[in-house]
């Protein structure tokens, strides 16, 4: 007999471990590991579903296999993840201290099973005779040759039917089988249009004349031939029956259709294919002949990165190898998408979280049967089903984004390295600005390092100015452009090219101050000023996203005396708009970037040149490749440079950076203006300069004096929770075990920081508290396990019931 080692799908820590099945025989060929199946679990046998991770003979007395449950039934034909999947899902667990579970939900397709109904059959088998309340059910059988949902199981007056069913199938008259329903990818719709065939005055002799809405739909242009009811409902503000009159009267045709789960809904011309510059074409042949597996190709930004991906992938396909492309985040950058599938059309998949439910199970499946072989994808498309993996890219690998917020909080980075590993593949990162870490690695040879230092086609990079505004305000000018700034926009759009205005703050202004007392409205569940935002005339909190109307007067000392300080994109566009009243001026951010097609129509405006003033956050700061852009204006290059955190310059350079090169990218010459308070900062002095080596030294040596990453591995350790007292208590009692356990194994205690109240003491209602470690790659395993065996596995959970618990290895942030 076989047995099976089965990981549930539960988020329980108390069930984060592998549960014994054995298997019936006319289950024992569907069996194999990466399956999912059905098994029974609790003292009531209650229905779940688990993950096969073993197979293995049986070992056990005829005692033991008694208490050994069966399991009911496989669910998948073949198996969802592969082996080396399950390699890699067994070491994320043991790199983030994760749950099984959560682990190997990374590599499973997005939900496919839409319920489980326990059905009956009649056991044709045996004979005997039935009981009255039997043969009531019986007769129900007689009409059915297939299993019956126990809801279509009549009432039996006087009797409960679930006595009934069980005991017929105790005494196996009946046969039990759970039925697994699953999300059908080919689903069908309803499409309605007007019926070609009946001119507009003989349709509305048709329709009484105080049938408005019906004459307001019959007369109407509608915005697509044809349309769902929904879409008929939003566009008329109608309903169902007056739809139902209008097909009556055989004016509008209802239609059975397909739904198109197409990702690429536009045609995408072919992306012709560029010659190699001297530089580019080093890097590929490295890629190509050379005997390393990693490699970190830091490129100028405009330096045809792009290029080198495609035409890696093209070697890929010739070999018959599968490709996987990673952006920082899909949706801003169409541009990429537009190459790849311009140059691979329809062998491109493409994956993000904007994705309907059913097209991000057709594209999965179409990845796991290998109908499409290039996987274009966020963070998550590491993890994609693909089949011969050749090459892993990831394109500017400096990105937070890369970083899961969630658990498991994993590096997407060192995920890929340990796919390629195991499979084989290369593995690409990508950057003008590569993070410390990289560049560090790189230079130390666990990436080979591969440098591209000039643009193609000779564009030369953009000349940059910095202007203090200091000296702005003492000689007058209080604007929120330098006149610098101000002469080169006016020039810029007189010439009719574009220009890109840099603000990361969103928003209105940044906080709300009495002029009398000096009180900040804050928000009330979180330790952070509110943010006005003048066109919803609402104060919105940008980390619970609570919102509050404009106070009228002061709650402390009653003046009715307030202003807006700092400034927003908003207020920037505000400004933009009445200093430059003839420029066509739109604004990218998180507030006007909503829908899935957002973002593409704003970069199609500035493709076609519709837009002379594009303003925005770090949404504008990657993806954007515009020859008419010549100008780029870093409004406040301060705001990220003085944030309590590590890595605050490096940020500062590589948005600053990475803006700039936004500028000059075709044939016009590119000029960039940063707007600063502090012009003598090092990220800003190096990034106009463009000179990331000198950026990198001061920063590597600053690294290493107070011994931060890559010099050390970081943990940040958060407890959460409503009651501050609560939560202050389990922290320190967590130190006070972690500092006995590092003792009693004869290490240094000050690895980890005395508990301190986070960053943001708040945030959405919960009262927060760190601790971090630091500790070096030799001990990283042993540390882990100290970690999981105090902060996870002996938690007290019972006098801490309401606290919660984030442990982030290797944080992006530490706030």
């Amino acid at each position: 007999m076989k047995l099976l080692d089965v990981i549930l799908y539960s988020k329980s820590r108390a069930l984060d471990k592998t549960f014994t099945y054995s298997v019936s025989d006319n289950l024992a060929d569907k069996i194999c590991i990466g399956k999912r199946v059905l098994v029974p679990f609790g003292k009531k046998n209650n229905i779940a579903i688990g993950i096969i991770l073993k197979v293995r003979e049986d070992q056990h007395s005829p005692d033991e296999i008694n208490d050994i449950k069966s399991i009911f039934d496989v669910i998948d034909e073949t198996p969802l993840i592969s082996e080396t999947q399950i390699a890699l899902a067994l070491w994320i667990k043991k790199e983030y201290l994760s749950t099984y579970i959560d682990s190997f939900n990374l590599f499973m397709p997005p939900p496919d099973i839409k319920n489980i109904k326990l059905s009956y059959a009649l056991n044709n088998n045996i004979h005997y005779v039935p009981s009255m309340e039997e043969n009531i059910i019986l007769k129900l059988f007689e009409k059915s040759d297939n299993f019956i949902n126990i809801d279509s199981l009549p009432q039996i007056p006087d009797k409960n039917i679930n006595d009934v069913i069980k005991k017929m199938t105790d005494n196996s008259i009946l046969l039990q089988k759970y039925i697994v329903n699953k999300v059908s990818i080919d689903r069908q719709l309803k499409f309605y249009s007007k019926n070609k065939k009946v001119k507009e005055e003989e349709g509305l002799e048709r329709i009484p004349k105080n049938a408005k809405k019906q004459i307001d739909i019959w007369l109407s242009a509608w915005p697509k031939e044809e349309m769902t009811l929904n879409e008929l409902y939003e566009e008329f503000n109608t309903s169902y029956s007056t739809i139902f009159k209008l097909i009556e009267k055989n004016l509008l045709v209802e239609a059975v259709k397909k739904v198109n789960n197409n990702i690429i809904t536009s045609e995408i011309p072919y992306y012709d294919k560029h010659n190699l510059n001297q530089e580019q074409k080093y890097a590929f042949e490295r890629i190509i002949e050379g005997k390393s597996n990693s490699f970190l190709i830091h490129g100028i930004t405009g330096s045809g990165k792009t290029e080198i991906y495609l035409q890696l992938v093209e070697e890929m396909l010739k070999e018959n190898k599968s490709s996987i492309i990673l952006v920082p985040e899909i949706l801003l950058t169409p541009q990429i998408i537009e190459r790849f599938v311009g140059r691979f059309g329809q062998r491109v998949a493409v994956l993000h979280s904007k994705l309907t439910l059913l097209q991000k199970l057709d594209q999965w499946y179409k990845i796991k049967r290998g109908e499409l072989d290039i996987v274009i994808g966020a963070r998550s498309a590491v993890f994609a089903p693909i089949n011969r993996l050749g090459l892993l890219i990831i394109d500017e690998e400096h990105e937070n984004s890369y970083k899961s917020s969630v658990d498991p909080k994993y590096n997407t980075i060192d995920v890929a390295l340990k796919r390629c590993e195991l499979e084989g593949a290369k593995l690409i990162l990508g950057s003008a600005t590569p993070s410390i870490e990289s560049y560090y690695n790189a230079k130390n040879s666990i990436y080979e390092l591969l440098e591209i230092k000039n643009r193609v086609e000779s564009s030369s990079l953009p000349m940059i100015d910095v202007v203090d505004m200091r000296d702005e305000i003492n000689n007058g000018n209080t604007s929120i452009f330098s006149r610098l700034l101000y002469d080169k926009i006016l020039k810029t759009i007189q010439r009719k090219q574009q220009v890109i205005l840099f603000l990361n703050k969103r928003g209105y202004s940044s906080f709300v101050s009495c002029r009398k007392c000096g009180y900040v409205v804050k928000c009330d569940s979180c330790d952070v000023s509110m943010t006005s935002h003048k066109q919803k005339n609402r104060l919105i909190c940008h980390y619970c996203g609570k919102t509050k109307r404009f106070p009228n007067h002061c709650p402390v000392c009653g003046s009715e005396k307030f202003k807006e300080f700092g400034i927003g994109t908003e207020k920037l566009e505000t400004v933009t708009k009445n200093m430059f009243p003839n420029a066509k001026v739109k604004r990218v951010d998180s507030d006007t970037i909503i829908h899935r097609d957002d973002y593409k129509e704003v970069y199609e405006a500035m493709k076609n040149n519709e837009i002379d003033i594009l303003i925005g956050t770090q949404m504008i700061s990657k993806g954007f490749d515009f020859p008419n852009v010549s100008l780029v204006g870093i409004v406040a290059a301060d705001t990220t440079i003085f944030i309590p955190d590590f890595r605050s310059s490096e940020r500062s350079f590589q948005l600053i950076t990475q803006v700039s090169g936004r500028a000059g990218r075709g044939r016009v010459n590119g000029n960039v203006i940063i707007q600063t308070y502090n012009p003598d900062h090092y990220s800003i002095r190096y990034a106009k300069e463009n000179d990331y080596e000198n950026f990198y030294n001061t920063e590597i040596n600053l690294r290493k004096e107070f011994q931060y990453p890559p010099f050390t591995n970081i943990v940040l350790i958060t407890v959460y929770g409503p009651n501050p007292d609560d939560v202050k208590s389990e922290i320190i009692d967590q130190y006070n075990n972690f500092s006995e356990i590092l003792e009693k194994n004869g290490h240094d205690i000050s690895m980890i920081s005395k508990p301190h109240v986070a960053p943001i003491e708040k945030i959405n209602n919960n009262f927060r508290y760190q601790v971090t470690i630091k500790y070096s790659n030799k001990l990283k395993y042993e540390l882990l396990n100290y970690i999981d065996w105090v902060f996870i596995k002996n938690r007290d959970k019972k006098r801490y019931k309401l606290n919660k618990l984030s442990i982030d290895i290797d944080p992006v942030n530490i706030l």
